[in-house]
């Protein structure tokens, strides 16, 4: 049995049907109720309860364990599942990080750093996966039904980006491979791009007129409710349920958007492309998979 964590999420579904498509047996945690999640079981419970986890990691061989992003309990989580782990002698432990964890000014890195240092000392068998910039923050139909592509970075700032599905089938291909212990994989596709690039991309594949434009995040967070995305899919989350978003994950979108505007981030997409046994996912691929239907003027598709 493999325990997936933070199941109901982006990432988790992802993962989740990667898993499914293999065969795997998965055991899924999730904080609260959120439609149907495709695995054999389905707990709910707190990463902070520590018997909570005791009693979900029962008969379970490996743990993916997926920290909510920009939680300010991310890193406690994150120690009280490999905690968990150690206690109920699970074989392996793989880690969803992110892309160069020890940016010391970003509080998602901090914390994932933590929990990657937790992870080296706790003598379980692990593998690390860093992602980059994810290819499923960027909503194509929104943009292209908008004809905007809108940013919180600087236009000209160059992103590294990765598609999901290439990061859940790496996790599915390593979970259960003693192969693969004691290693950390940095996971990007070749594509590096500005707002300007990728808006000019989804011009050229979808056949209109795409313009890329600034928002600054204090705007994104002064308009709560506002119909319409930004064509971001957790910026327009935050922009939806403001109310409900700590001061921490403020303050960590302020620092994320700040080091974006000044540096960018940039990765290399060797490992991804030995691990997949096959070019990463490039963004025109991704374009293509997620442009809407499109309907002629007899409104035929």
């Amino acid at each position: 049995m493999i325990l997936l964590t933070s199941a109901n999420g982006k990432t988790g579904r992802h993962m989740m049907k990667a898993m499914v498509a293999k065969g795997l047996p998965l055991r899924a945690i999730c904080r609260s109720s959120a439609g149907p999640l495709g695995a054999q079981e389905v707990l709910y419970g707190d990463q902070l309860d520590k018997a909570f986890l005791g009693r979900a990691m029962e008969g379970v061989k490996a743990v993916i364990h997926i920290g909510p992003p920009m939680h300010p309990h991310e890193s406690a989580m994150g120690q009280f599942v490999i905690d968990a782990a150690r206690e109920n002698g699970i074989e392996h432990f793989v880690y969803i990080s992110v892309l160069h964890p020890q940016i010391e000014a970003l509080l998602n890195h901090q914390a994932k750093l933590r929990v990657e240092n937790a992870l080296i000392q706790s003598r379980l068998p692990f593998t690390i996966l860093q992602p980059t910039h994810y290819m499923q923050n960027i909503d194509v139909a929104s943009v292209v039904a908008s004809g905007v592509l809108t940013s919180p970075f600087a236009l000209s700032s160059r992103l590294s980006f990765v598609d999901m599905e290439d990061v859940a089938e790496v996790a599915a291909k390593v979970v259960l491979q003693p192969d693969h212990w004691f290693a950390t994989y940095p996971l990007c596709s070749e594509d590096c791009l500005t707002t300007h690039e990728v808006a000019e991309a989804i011009s050229t594949h979808s056949g209109r007129p795409i313009e890329a434009r600034y928002i600054s995040l204090e705007q994104i967070l002064d308009t709560p409710g506002t119909e319409g995305s930004v064509g971001d899919q957790t910026l327009d989350k935050l922009r939806r349920h403001r109310g409900e978003v700590p001061d921490y994950s403020i303050d960590a979108l302020r620092r994320l958007v700040a080091c974006y505007n000044s540096y960018g981030i940039r990765g290399n997409p060797n490992v991804l492309r030995w691990l997949l046994n096959r070019d990463p996912t490039n963004i025109t691929a991704f374009i293509r998979r997620h442009l809407p239907p499109f309907r002629s003027e007899d409104g035929q598709q």
